[in-house]
């Protein structure tokens, strides 16, 4: 078989397999209102576990810390840490990976430390990777009630 030849039979091959996964992932019922239903093919042991929560969003008002973290149910380390548990909870001990700094900072996440840390995070822990510039008193406020309703507080 020349190079000619296994080109074709390789794009044959890509056809036939994308065909193949259409007509296994069909489902050819119709209705109606809806037309022809797609249908999941999901391996038995993963069926049986239970679906996972939607991702937690932030309150509007928050938009900025969203960028960066998530808090609540379901909540995932993204470009930073989860934020769910935080108040009482020591620097740097979720897993997360921490900057240096805030590894050694070895703080207690208290609100005073949390209000002082929001308004300039560097001058409580300089070297921390978080850039962010600030937060005003009055959205401190909410954020905090905000962290601690979603801690179940």
């Amino acid at each position: 078989m020349n190079s000619k030849h296994l080109v074709i039979a390789v794009a044959a091959l890509g056809v036939v397999s994308g065909l193949l996964f259409a007509v296994l992932t069909q489902d050819f019922s119709r209705n109606a209102e809806t037309g022809p239903r797609s249908v999941a093919i999901v391996p038995a042991e993963l069926a049986a576990q239970p679906a996972t929560p939607p991702a937690p969003t932030f309150d509007p008002r928050f938009r900025s810390c969203a960028h960066c973290h998530q808090a609540g149910p379901g909540a995932r380390n993204t470009s930073g840490p989860v934020l769910t548990g935080v108040l009482g909870r020591k620097s740097a001990l979720t897993d997360y990976p921490y900057s240096r700094a805030m590894r050694a900072a070895a703080i207690v996440w208290d609100e005073p430390t949390l209000r002082a840390f929001l308004k300039a995070p560097q001058s409580i822990v300089p070297g921390t990777r978080m850039a962010f510039g600030g937060m005003s008193d009055a959205d401190m406020d909410g954020l905090i009630a905000f962290l601690k309703e979603q801690d179940g507080q």
